[in-house]
């Protein structure tokens, strides 16, 4: 008994030596590695910016750096101005010379890692761009899955390559805007020889630009309104444009969903119209010729129409819209998958308030789809309108109000 008390006790000993040896020599590696660090980062403030061509983003400094001895590594923080620059192989071989030319020669041989904006710097560079190194399969495409379009053509072309089933979003330009600090309206950029930039953009951008793009196959998405028609008549199960209306199919049962859509004369700020409201939803029929009729009364001129839905549970992918104007009817094919809960644009159509031979002026969903899908009914939107945000300044006094007074240069 006693020999094997001697023999753990002879253990625990030889442990206690092992990890005050091992203790020893990380506290050493510490201190080698703090001596490291503090010798680059003394030498790392005599670093200038040598992409001087690209100050006007912003000042490109070295936030921090860490030394890995064991794996003979540097790795520096960047701020994140260095991220804005259009990152290349070339940038990288640049920087890291750049660094090592004021390093000590011992720290010469050590591999860098260059870090902004949280990103490993080689991330940054396009696959179009690299040489070497594997490229980043995240940003190839599949070409292999069929994407189902938010919107297209229920007769129409369909084409292998172009833009087909691409979804483009595209800035015309800013626009005429409410300025909360001098409580007015204004562009947002200045005149340049007597031309506006916000109107001189869209007078290609719309008419233009946007159709070309959308008979090549693309979705479009513009963040702001594209229909310069000044009225606007909503239909809706909530609240519709006076003289508007929505035509139920008799003895088709739904459900009520309470998030939808709903008119409201003056949005406040934080208000969101399409969770204000409530929505229809429609159990799919096979083989019935039964839809849902929107109309939006007396029209005359052309307009824009947008439909809306929500989100939700089995939504068909190839919901059928119809468009009966002034010229005929068109049909469409609406993936409600996706999209839910914003306005989605269909085209723009000539209506009048002339009696047209067959349906009545107006859009028309169909509820013939699969067995076990779901339709949601929200809302649609004729024209562009002018626009319903509440715009006031503040209560307190308001900073730039010196612009206002006509001395303000003197």
């Amino acid at each position: 008994m006693s020999r094997l008390k001697n023999h753990v006790l002879l253990v625990f000993i030889l442990c206690i030596f092992i990890l005050t040896g091992f203790s020893k020599l990380i506290n050493a590696q510490s201190r080698v590695q703090e001596r490291h660090m503090r010798c680059i980062k003394s030498q790392l403030e005599s670093w200038d910016n040598i992409f001087t061509h690209w100050n006007h983003i912003g000042k490109i400094t070295i936030d921090s750096v860490f030394v890995f001895d064991d794996k003979k590594a540097i790795r520096l923080y960047f701020s994140r101005s260095l991220s804005y620059l259009p990152i290349r192989e070339s940038t990288l071989n640049n920087l890291e010379n750049s660094i090592r030319e004021i390093l000590p020669r011992r720290f010469r041989a050590f591999s860098f890692e260059f870090y902004t904006d949280g990103k490993l710097l080689q991330e940054l560079i396009p696959n179009s761009f690299k040489i070497k190194g594997k490229l980043d399969k995240n940003r190839i495409p599949d070409t292999k899955s069929i994407r189902i379009p938010i919107v297209q053509r229920a007769i129409g072309e369909t084409f292998s390559s172009g833009l087909s089933s691409n979804n483009i979003a595209l800035w015309p330009s800013h626009g005429w805007y409410y300025e909360s600090k001098l409580d007015r309206w204004e562009w947002q950029r200045a005149r340049l020889f007597g031309t506006v930039e916000e109107l001189f953009t869209r007078s290609f951008v719309l008419p233009y630009l946007v159709p070309m793009l959308e008979n090549s196959g693309a979705n479009v998405f513009l963040p702001v309104e594209r229909d310069t028609q000044i009225r606007e008549m909503i239909v809706d199960n909530d609240r519709s444009t006076e003289g508007a209306k929505l035509i139920l199919p008799y003895g088709i049962e739904h459900k009520i969903l309470h998030k939808g859509f709903m008119l409201k004369d003056t949005l406040s700020p934080g208000e969101n119209p399409f969770e204000m409201g409530s929505s229809l939803q429609f159990q799919t029929l096979q083989s019935r010729q039964e839809v849902i009729g929107y109309l939006p009364g007396l029209l005359s001129g052309d307009y824009a129409v947008y439909v809306t839905w929500q989100p939700g549970e089995n939504r068909r992918s190839q919901v059928k819209y119809t468009v009966c104007h002034l010229s005929g009817k068109t049909d469409f094919l609406v993936n409600q998958k996706i999209g839910g809960g914003t306005w989605i644009y269909l085209g723009t159509f000539r209506f009048s308030d002339e009696h047209v031979q067959g349906k009545e002026q107006g859009v028309y969903i169909s509820l013939d789809g699969q067995s076990g899908e779901t339709i949601s009914v929200d809302a649609v939107r004729f024209g562009g309108g002018v626009g319903n945000v509440a715009r006031r300044p503040a209560e307190t006094v308001l900073p730039n109000q010196w612009s206002l007074n006509e001395n303000h240069l003197t």
